[in-house]
């Protein structure tokens, strides 16, 4: 068209093999020996350390030119071999190594992403998902890859929120299968159960932002009518520049995973319920021990197709059933504010469910069971500090613990039982380290 393109072309450099490549073979195994290598490492850009057959990854908090297109398939072609002689630790090399196993042994495997919040769990999780997907062909690999970007823009907006160490936190765990033909490993489909969603970052307070959904929402130009620009905490807003954009991306993404326009809408106005419900506030009244709304316009605005009357006395008044009769009972603006914000967040919790749903309508595959084998990753939100800890903690606590325990299990007796299953040889198993009676405990009671 007569004008003038300038092409930037970054080069792909990964830094040559190292010794310290795996710390499993370094003749001194001690703590300050490790933390001292990785360090190291980390200080010349070398990310990602082998631990025997484990993958240690450090967060290196910028941008690394090392997970192109290009760089995939120089694993793909060393089929994720560790002793490849010109091709250092990268998670790339675990997730051919994963689809090499899948088609030999013709059996499940899955990925355990763990770590503390912040260490880069999400992001490596979509890395080895970028590499599985250059095992889809022509025009499958093509909607797949699309449909695997809608996705992560819906999960990123509506269940992700900033903290002080990363940008992008998980509020949810969340286990991805990839559906592989068996014939030739191709990436023919995919499935996505989540767990544990933190539903209570619905409530956004100070110090804790609530999902980017509504950050987008309350600062879109043209919603002052619904009172939400000026109802949360303006740091957690993005510009209104930024959520047009951010907002436009969204919808695309709904349509993209087949959701309808009246769909979206509706969608979109449960949304803005959702967020104005929150901000509804209740007042003690005489008699003694009885509220009501503070706030009539927010409740109208918020009721949507509920009569407002009917919200306020769900979120106001208990109702007793004994013996066929009904006894109703105010209740004091303490205990309303409780209802409210269990019943925000339940709808945003049903809401989320019924977006992996459509995801998963999406990325469904038509072939039968028994024709593909499946990759899992399983990616489980870190540890953090909060200022209160809730049950929600709780769960995510205990399920990092067993996770921690299952991988110390397979790393210890399952390396036992391969040797006692190749050379005959009946071993004690070891006992592993940690104590996991207060898990146990803990589980029983729940």
């Amino acid at each position: 068209n007569g004008q003038t393109c300038l092409v930037l072309c970054v080069q792909t450099q990964l830094p040559p093999p190292a010794p310290s490549d795996d710390l499993s073979s370094l003749s001194e195994l001690t703590e300050a020996g490790l933390l001292y290598e990785v360090q190291k490492r980390f200080g010349n850009d070398q990310i990602y350390t082998y631990v025997g057959d484990i993958l240690l990854a450090v967060n290196p908090f910028k941008e690394l030119q090392i997970y192109s297109a290009q760089v995939s398939r120089l694993y793909a072609e060393g089929e994720g071999r560790r002793s490849h002689p010109s091709l250092p630790p990268h998670v790339f090399a675990c997730a051919e190594r994963a689809i090499q196993a899948a088609h030999h042994d013709q059996s499940p495997l899955t990925f355990i992403l763990s770590g503390e919040s912040g260490s880069g769990k999400t992001t490596a999780c979509r890395h080895i998902l970028q590499h599985l997907l250059t095992r889809a062909e022509g025009s499958s690999a093509t909607h797949l890859e699309s449909t695997f970007k809608h996705v992560n823009c819906i999960l990123k907006v509506f269940g992700e929120v900033p903290n002080s160490t990363n940008s992008t936190s998980s509020c949810f765990s969340a286990f991805l299968e990839l559906l592989l033909r068996r014939s030739d490993s191709k990436v023919i489909g995919g499935r996505l159960t989540t767990y544990l969603l933190e539903r209570s970052r619905v409530l956004a307070s100070e110090g804790q932002p609530t999902f980017p959904i509504f950050s987008l929402l309350s600062a879109t130009e043209g919603l002052e009518k619904l009172d939400m620009r000026n109802q949360g905490n303006s740091e957690n807003c993005w510009s209104s520049q930024a959520s047009h954009a951010g907002l436009a991306d969204v919808v695309i993404s709904l349509r993209a995973l087949g959701l309808s326009a009246e769909d979206e809408s509706s969608l979109l106005s449960l949304l803005r319920g959702i967020w104005l419900l929150t901000k509804i506030r209740f007042q003690n009244v005489e008699p003694p021990e009885t509220s009501r709304v503070s706030s009539p316009q927010l409740l109208e605005q918020a009721a949507l197709l509920v009569p407002s009357a009917h919200l306020e006395s769900a979120l106001t008044t208990d109702v007793t059933c004994s013996t066929g009769d009904k006894a109703y009972r105010r209740v004091q603006a303490q205990t309303a504010t409780t209802w409210r914000d269990q019943l925000a967040c339940s709808l945003y919790a049903r809401t989320f469910g019924l977006l992996i749903q459509l995801a998963n309508l999406a990325l469904r595959s038509l072939s039968s069971p028994d024709s593909y084998t499946i990759i899992g990753v399983l990616d489980v939100p870190g540890l953090s500090e909060v200022q209160d800890n809730g049950y929600e903690q709780l769960c995510t606590r205990l399920l990092t613990e067993r996770l921690g325990e299952f991988g110390l299990r397979q790393l210890f007796h399952g390396t036992d039982k391969d040797v006692e299953a190749r050379d005959g040889v009946g071993l004690t198993m070891a006992t592993l380290p940690g104590d996991s009676s207060v898990p146990n405990a803990i589980l029983q009671v729940i």
